[in-house]
């Protein structure tokens, strides 16, 4: 921001988040999950399974695991305001339902 100023700033920082926020809804989505919110660094997501089994904790193991691949390309940001980097190493899942 000191090179283009706070505005170029602003108009740049939407773009990357969309772009990040894009391809985490899209890996939530591939693997039938649903993004339900987002706090902060924090996205809650719904993986259901009819069939009361173990399948969704699978589906949503392999979308945490395909998010971290795709986080990997925005761990340095070259905007034109300056560098921007991230913590983005590191996954927290919390499963939850009755398996037989």
């Amino acid at each position: 921001m000191q090179t283009l100023g706070p505005q170029r700033g602003a108009e740049e920082l939407p773009r990357w988040l969309n772009r990040i926020y894009d391809g985490l809804i899209a890996d939530v989505t591939r693997y039938r999950g649903s993004v339900i919110s987002f706090s902060g660094d924090a996205v809650t997501c719904w993986f259901d399974d009819a069939n009361g089994g173990p399948l969704a904790a699978l589906r949503a193991t392999a979308s945490a695991l395909a998010i971290q691949r795709a986080m990997q390309q925005f761990a340095h940001v070259d905007m034109q305001s300056g560098p921007m980097m991230g913590p983005w190493g590191r996954a927290n899942m919390v499963v939850g339902g009755t398996f037989m």
